[in-house]
């Protein structure tokens, strides 16, 4: 009698060649053009909607005369030494910040729309990368600035000794809007003078509140009333926080 053998689940798959071979290309390093030696096969993985793709990709093997550096051609659909296709990276992070998705839900995502399951890790990597290329006072502030409401909320979390003061706009077209945040290492209660600090380097940015939602009024209000345009001699409580105006 033949032992139980589990069952062998196989999902067909499409494989694709594509050449990326060149007689002679620039060096990268000196700038000589560079003769080619020989083909190499690269293998990658793609995005599809209708089945698993795996890319053959043909790629040429160079040796520059000038400075003896030998190297591959690379396409600009890989990235050096990488398995997954551009389009996957682009789509993780599609998934993530313009989807607002949770990295830790992003390879299912993929899996179920294009056929490709990277690790949760590669997906953090890749987010990373693609935030260390954004320019904060270039690329988010100004745009920050300009779509600004006027409205303010300022939050505080604890961590053992680390404290983090956040500012968000509620009242943004596509829901809380990071505006600013700071970290404070060694602190385990915030006080009014680092809220006043915190205030004072968003308004100096631009960012000057009509009216400020706080958690804790009484290290957070004179701080914020010293950040907004208009001062009026009004409080809010409510069970979750204080609006300052």
């Amino acid at each position: 009698m033949e032992p139980n053998r589990a069952a062998v689940h196989t999902t067909p798959c499409a494989f694709r060649q594509v050449r990326w071979s060149f007689g002679t290309t620039e060096c990268q390093r000196c700038g000589g053009r560079a003769p080619r030696l020989w083909d190499a096969t690269r293998v990658a993985v793609d995005i599809d909607l209708e089945q698993p793709v795996v890319l053959a990709v043909v790629v040429s093997v160079h040796v520059c005369p000038v400075c003896s550096r030998m190297f591959r051609a690379q396409p600009p659909f890989l990235r050096p030494r990488a398995i997954y296709t551009q389009r996957v990276v682009q789509k993780a992070i599609e998934a993530v910040y313009h989807d607002r998705m949770a990295m830790r839900c992003v390879p299912d995502r993929l899996a179920r729309d294009f056929w490709v399951k990277p690790a949760e890790k590669m997906v953090r990597l890749w987010c990373r990368a693609f935030a260390d290329h954004i320019n904060f006072a270039v690329d988010y502030q100004p745009w920050v600035v300009a779509n600004f409401s006027g409205i303010l909320c300022v939050d505080e979390v604890y961590q053992g000794d680390l404290a983090l003061l956040l500012a968000v706009d509620p009242a943004a077209t596509d829901g809380d809007r990071l505006v600013g945040y700071t970290l404070l290492p060694k602190t385990r209660e915030v006080d009014q003078g680092m809220v006043k600090v915190f205030v004072d380097r968003l308004r100096t940015a631009g960012i000057g509140p009509d009216q400020v939602i706080t958690r804790s009024a009484e290290h957070v209000s004179d701080a914020a009333q010293s950040g907004a345009r208009r001062s009026k001699e009004s409080m809010l409580d409510g069970p979750d926080g204080h609006l300052c105006t």
